[in-house]
């Protein structure tokens, strides 16, 4: 029962005493007024809970009001913050306002500040969109070119990419981005490309392209330039274009091969028309020997110019194994100006009357690593083409060496300088101011039997390339119409002093005028001629038709043989075969090895003690006697 309710019921029911003492149950008033006293309670303490309600909801209007109370003087501090924080970036980034922003910025006024700052605000807006829009115009533009946008950062990783790398290569885009530049570079070409990277990134700015080949999905290769730009700051990397020039590759490589065809042609007629004036020479000459055998003088005076065509069939050959680069016969460390002050008189002889050689020799000038017949070669074709360009008239050729590389001028074509070591190298100069040549002549000036004058030249230019090639150096030229023309020979230097002349081949000492010698030949005629001059000399020649045969007749009579004159290409077993087995039957037996290839290549292919002279065809009976003249000087087992 409700505590208020108690009291009036005690009240009135006469119960005095202790408030809290319990009522009486058996009071015939309580009974009659029971349901009314139940409502009454019940009106009590719903008055009590109303009360209550009441309370607790005073008492949280008063907290929800003091905690929108605090929120709202945060909020009034942070508007303060914000506005005195405007105030001062918008002092920081207007360096001259005009008055009237100066008046916002001065104004106690918050509102003309919030004005000032949503036109500032609004401004930038503006010009965002329009950044916005400007990179989206050159995004476009980028996406529409042919050509490969990108950007690598300094590690050499992908950080941007337009989408002609997808149509170039076959990769997307996004599986590309932050991959290494390297992994989609054909390896072998990875170094120069690595190179070039680090070049760019450390400054080293190079204008020339870079012609490379990168991978491609489906296994493939794709020919590209690479055009490369220097990082601007510290955080940029590489940016730079690549071009696909696969197609330009591929006509190229068509035109060179026709170009090639066409040189062989020219190569192959001018060698036909050489030939046959040389032939024409040696038949003649020959027949009318032949007719005027009563006559001996007569006979002889033709068998010299059989002997002379000869000679020039000799010297085309060799022309032809330089400009194949396979000329190169004895290396020796030369002296350039010794071999030219040498040459003076026969260069004199060889020019123009009306044309003057000037030299201009360095002093204390390095030595070469070069053949001398080679280089005198190379000089005396120059000096006669200088003397040509020149004419009939005056003119003078200059004649310059020295030590450096002539690669920087400008004025010069380089020419096989890609094969030339790093390190100090020496240079022949021969200078003309003749009539010059036209951009189209120096294109094909080294093309074999080319010429301006008249056809079957020689190889001429096309051999001095070879010359050049063999010895590993390189070659310049400067020409212009009307002024003159420069060639400049570049050859590595040599380590060592230059060697002192060799000296002349000595007549003494009579040939051994009998014994046992192997004679192996494919040739008939080579075998015939050889064999019977070998017999005038006083030795029994047995004779082999190719390596096959001589190794067995070797083998039948092995220790009666004196020494082996021995051919390198044969049918059945070459000559290279054919020495190892001989030397193999008899360690130390002495070869005389023939052929028509240069002594040097010769030697590569065999490489034994045993091998004691080398005889390059053609070759004369008197150079057969004299290289058996050293040999039994040199050799104790064929001396008497």
């Amino acid at each position: 029962m409700h505590k208020l309710l108690a009291i009036q019921l005690r009240k009135h029911l006469g119960v005095h005493g202790d408030q809290e003492a319990p009522i009486p149950d058996d009071s015939p008033l309580l009974a009659k007024l029971s349901p009314f006293l139940r409502a009454v309670d019940e009106a009590y303490r719903q008055f009590d809970r109303d009360l209550h309600l009441g309370h607790r909801s005073l008492i949280l209007s008063n907290q929800e009001l003091q905690a929108a109370l605090e929120r709202e003087r945060r909020e009034t501090d942070e508007r303060r913050n914000v506005l005195e924080g405007l105030r001062r970036a918008t002092q920081n980034l207007l360096l001259q306002p005009d008055s009237e922003d100066r008046a916002a910025l001065d104004a106690s006024d918050p509102w003309a500040l919030m004005t000032f700052m949503e036109r500032l605000i609004q401004e930038r807006n503006e010009t965002r969109r329009e950044i916005e829009i400007r990179e989206a115009q050159y995004r476009m533009v980028l996406e529409s070119l042919r050509e490969v946008v990108f950007q690598l950062d300094r590690k050499g990783r992908w950080q941007y990419l337009n989408s002609a790398w997808t149509e170039l290569t076959g990769y997307t885009v996004e599986e590309s981005l932050g991959q290494p530049f390297l992994d989609y570079v054909l390896p072998e070409d990875r170094p120069s490309v690595l190179k070039r990277f680090r070049e760019v990134s450390s400054g080293r700015f190079s204008a020339e392209a870079l012609e490379t080949r990168c991978l491609t999905r489906n296994g493939g290769t794709r020919w590209v330039r690479v055009h490369t730009r220097m990082p601007v700051e510290e955080a940029v990397g590489i940016s730079g274009l690549l071009t696909d020039i696969t197609e330009q590759k591929r006509s190229e490589t068509a035109l060179l091969q026709a170009q090639k065809l066409e040189s062989l042609g020219v190569l192959a007629g001018g060698i036909a028309h050489d030939f046959n004036n040389l032939l024409v020479a040696i038949m003649g000459n020959a027949d009318l020997a032949l007719q005027r055998l009563h006559d001996p003088d007569r006979a002889r005076h033709h068998m010299q110019q059989v002997s002379s065509a000869i000679g020039r069939a000799a010297e085309l050959c060799r022309q032809l194994l330089a400009y194949s680069g396979k000329g190169r016969f004895t290396v020796e460390a030369l002296d350039l100006n010794a071999l030219v002050q040498e040459m003076a008189h026969l260069l004199k002889v060889s020019i123009g009357k009306g044309v003057q050689l000037d030299y201009h020799l360095a002093d204390h000038l390095p030595a070469i690593e070069a053949d001398p017949s080679q280089i005198r070669q190379a000089v005396m074709n120059l000096v006669i083409n200088a003397s040509e360009a020149i004419g009939e008239g005056s003119g003078r050729v200059h004649i310059e060496t020295g030590v450096g590389r002539m690669e920087s001028d400008p004025r010069f074509r380089t020419y096989l300088s890609h094969q030339m070591d790093e390190g100090p190298s020496v240079f022949l100069k021969v200078q003309d101011d003749g009539c010059g040549m036209d951009e189209e002549t120096l294109k094909r000036i080294f093309d074999p039997f080319f010429t301006t004058k008249f056809t079957g030249r020689g190889l001429g230019l096309a051999a001095i390339l070879g010359i050049v090639r063999s010895h590993r150096g390189s070659l310049l030229v400067d020409s212009r119409i009307n002024e003159g023309t420069t060639f400049c020979l570049q050859f590595p230097a040599a380590v060592g002093p230059a060697a002192m002349p060799a000296p002349a081949d000595s007549a003494e000492g009579p040939l051994r005028s009998q014994g046992l010698v192997l004679l192996v030949d494919d040739e008939p005629t080579v075998r015939e001629i050889v064999g019977e001059a070998l017999e005038v000399m006083g030795f029994t020649v047995a004779q082999a038709a190719n390596g096959q045969e001589g190794v067995e007749a070797f083998e039948r009579r092995k220790d009666e043989f004196l020494a082996v004159f021995l051919d390198l290409t044969m049918p059945v077993m070459g000559g290279e075969e054919a020495f190892r087995r001989i030397q193999n039957l008899r360690p130390g037996i002495p070869i005389i090895l023939m052929s028509g290839y240069s002594e040097q290549e010769a030697m590569s292919l065999v490489s034994s003690p045993g091998l004691v002279g080398f005889l390059q065809k053609p070759f004369k009976l008197r150079d057969l006697s004299r290289l058996l003249q050293r040999v039994l000087a040199s050799v104790p087992a064929l001396q008497a």
